[in-house]
């Protein structure tokens, strides 16, 4: 038994081939990501997923057939599990894959929990990743019938340990360059509709990250840019492939990405930098193209996730 819980939130992935359609079915159906009059939400839905479902599986064929997300995040778990000690029992809660937010709260009050830190993996908070996990887990707070204290974690990009690690993680990066004065430092982020990021105030936040890794690195320049948007209606911009031109036809040669939304590898990752980015940039004449490796299980990163919750308990 024990008395504190905490509960990480995060989207999920698909770990099979057959996980892919009704992944995509359940976040597309998610109002806070595709927000739709409710008679039409999951016929969309439905027509959406069946119709990405194809290509998405193309791509995940590429970086080894799933998501390896899932697995990293239990990982994480269980590596904070045994930082935080005695007294502390840590559950995962998927939004879009199993176990779900519910199944997950139930598992900690079946443990014992009277009190649970909610903490969301994504450093920056907006309405269609963080808000939508927490609104999730506040309809399973509805359907228990018991004392539950709950303290919740949304945003904690500009947390110093956070920025540490990721700092580190950087620095790492860089060694492997030829020369780290010829770098371009590349900041990319998961884009949003312009509306949801200036209601969130997600592009301050983001910006509040790369100013304390700079910082950190002592990086006196860099760029800001964002992936994985869709191409319709306003968004984040630059993308990263208008920012890649823009190097190369300014014959820069050697390009540090560096993912400041993720904390583990996922397809936005392995197929979208290492591979469509990776790939245009030897395209564009770009000699050393090289990401930064995501802050997984590191003991950096596990450490600032145990300051985080002891914050809040």
């Amino acid at each position: 038994m024990a008395e504190k819980a905490v509960l990480l939130l995060y989207m999920g992935g698909p770990e099979s081939f057959s996980q892919i359609r009704p992944f995509l079915y359940r976040m597309l159906s998610d109002p806070h990501v595709l927000p739709l009059p409710a008679p039409i939400q999951k016929p969309v839905a439905f027509l959406l997923a069946a119709l990405r479902s194809p290509v998405v599986k193309k791509r995940y064929a590429l970086i080894g057939g799933c998501s390896p997300l899932p697995r990293t995040t239990r990982a994480q778990a269980k590596a904070l599990e045994r930082r935080l000690g005695t007294g502390y029992r840590v559950f995962v809660g998927f939004r879009y894959v199993e176990p779900d937010i519910a199944a997950a709260l139930r598992s900690a009050l079946n443990a014992g929990a009277r009190k649970l830190v909610a903490l969301s993996l994504y450093p920056h908070y907006a309405g269609a990743t963080s808000g939508t996990c927490f609104a999730e887990l506040e309809r399973a707070l509805r359907m228990v019938d018991e004392e539950l204290e709950v303290r919740r974690v949304e945003r904690w990009g500009d947390f110093p340990p956070y920025l540490d690690a990721l700092s580190e993680k950087v620095r790492q990066a860089l060694e492997g360059f030829p020369s780290r004065e010829e770098v371009e430092v590349l900041f990319s982020a998961h884009s949003l509709p312009l509306e949801m990021a200036r209601r969130d105030g997600y592009e301050e936040q983001v910006r509040a990250t790369c100013e304390g890794v700079a910082e950190r690195v002592g990086i006196e320049s860099y760029r800001l840019a964002y992936q994985s948007g869709f191409r319709l209606g306003r968004w984040l911009s630059p993308d990263v492939e208008q920012v890649l031109h823009t190097l190369a036809e300014r014959g820069r040669k050697s390009v540090l990405v560096v993912p400041v939304s993720f904390v583990s590898d996922h397809i936005e990752t392995l197929y979208e930098i290492d591979f469509v980015y990776a790939r245009l940039a030897r395209k564009l004449g770009i000699e050393h193209f090289r990401r930064v490796e995501t802050l997984g299980t590191s003991p950096d990163f596990i450490e600032a996730l145990c300051r985080l919750v002891r914050d809040r308990s």
